[in-house]
C-alpha cells in the first residue's frame, strides 16, 4: 500500500484531496490518503472538513500545533502503507499520472524525489521575490538534482519506504521555520540511503509576499545555524548548503568586518531591492549572508 501523507497548516486542501482521490481510484495499487491538520485557523479547518465526506480520505486534526518536523513523524506513524509519499499542502498536481509514476519506484528501498515547479510570473510585484527565488534556485530537472542528490532534497514531494522512516526521523528538536528537510537529507546521506530524483513535479502555488518571505528567510537562517550546531558543526553538512559553505569561506578571509559599522544601511539597501519590481538574486544572497553573520555575532 502507498500512503499519501499531507501535513496541513492554514491552507485549503479540498481540491488537492479530491484530485488525489480521483487518481488513486484509477490505480490497481492500494492507496490511502491521510491529511493531518496542525491546528490551523478555524475557518480553514471548517472548509477542509468537507473531505470527511470522502470515504477514500482520512482527514484528522491536531488540537495544538506541533510544528513542521513532528507532524511529519506523526503522519509516518499513522500511515498503514509500506511506502509513504509526503506532499506539501500548498501544492497542486500537474498531471493525471502523478501517483501512477511513483508506483514502479515502490520496488526498491530508495528515497524518491519528484521535484516541483512554479506557475507563471506574478503580476503583483510583491510576490516576485518568492517566485524568482523559487524558479531560479529551486526548480531543477531530475538529471540536475541527481548530480547532488542530498543537496537537492526537499520534503514537499518525496516517497520513502516506511522501514527507513522508522530509523530516520525528522528532528523534532529543530523548532521554527526551515531546514528540517536539510537535516533529513543529511541523515539520509550519513546512513547511505540512496536518493533517486525523477521528473514528477508538483506545482507550488503558495507564493508569499516579499515581507513575509523575507521574514521566513530570516527565521530559516536561525534554524540553519541551529541545525549546523546539532551536527557538531560537521563540514559535510555545510557542504550541502551553498549559503553556509560560502559564509564559512567569506568568514575565513575576514570579508564581513565592514558589517560591524554598515549593518543597518546594508539591510535597508538590500530590502529596498528585494521588495521591488526587479529583485536581484545576488542581493538576496548578500542579504542572507549578512543575516548569518549578524546572527552569529549578536
Amino acid at each position: 500500500m502507498l500512503s499519501v501523507c499531507i501535513p496541513i497548516y492554514n491552507h485549503d486542501v479540498r481540491a488537492l484531496g479530491k484530485t488525489l482521490s480521483r487518481q488513486a481510484g484509477k490505480l490497481t495499487q492500494e492507496v490511502e490518503i491521510l491529511l493531518l491538520d496542525d491546528a490551523s485557523e478555524p475557518a480553514i479547518r471548517q472548509k477542509n472538513r468537507e473531505l470527511l465526506k470522502n470515504d477514500s480520505i482520512r482527514y484528522e486534526e491536531l488540537s495544538s500545533n506541533v510544528g513542521r518536523s513532528k507532524i511529519r513523524n506523526v503522519l509516518a506513524d499513522k500511515a498503514k502503507g509500506s511506502h509513504v509519499l509526503f506532499m506539501d499542502c500548498d501544492t497542486q498536481i500537474k498531471t493525471e499520472h502523478f501517483l501512477e509514476y511513483y508506483i514502479p519506484e515502490m520496488k526498491t528501498q530508495t528515497v524518491v524525489c519528484g521535484g516541483h515547479v512554479y506557475g507563471e510570473k506574478p503580476e503583483d510585484a510583491k510576490y516576485l521575490l518568492h517566485w524568482k527565488v523559487g524558479t531560479s534556485r529551486e526548480v531543477k530537472n531530475a538529471a540536475t538534482r541527481q548530480k547532488r542528490p542530498y543537496h537537492s532534497f526537499m520534503t514537499g514531494n518525496f516517497m520513502i519506504d516506511k522501514s527507513i522512516m522508522k530509523e530516520i526521523r525528522f528532528r523534532e528538536d529543530l523548532k521554527g521555520y526551515g531546514h528540517e528537510d536539510t537535516m533529513f537529507g543529511y541523515e539520509l546521506k550519513k546512513n547511505r540511503i540512496p536518493v533517486k530524483h525523477i521528473d514528477n513535479p508538483l506545482l507550488h502555488e503558495g507564493l508569499e509576499d516579499a515581507d513575509s518571505f523575507l521574514f521566513k528567510s530570516r527565521e530559516s537562517i536561525i534554524n540553519l545555524m541551529k541545525s549546523w550546531e546539532m551536527t557538531g558543526y560537521d563540514p559535510e553538512y555545510a557542504r550541502m548548503i551553498t549559503i553556509l559553505e560560502n559564509y564559512i569561506r567569506y568568514k575565513k578571509y575576514k570579508l564581513f568586518w565592514p558589517l560591524k559599522y554598515a549593518a543597518p544601511r546594508v539591510r535597508m539597501i538590500t530590502e529596498r531591492n528585494l521588495k521591488g519590481e526587479n529583485p536581484k538574486m545576488w542581493i538576496f544572497d548578500v542579504y542572507k549572508l549578512c543575516h548569518l553573520h549578524w546572527y552569529e555575532t549578536k
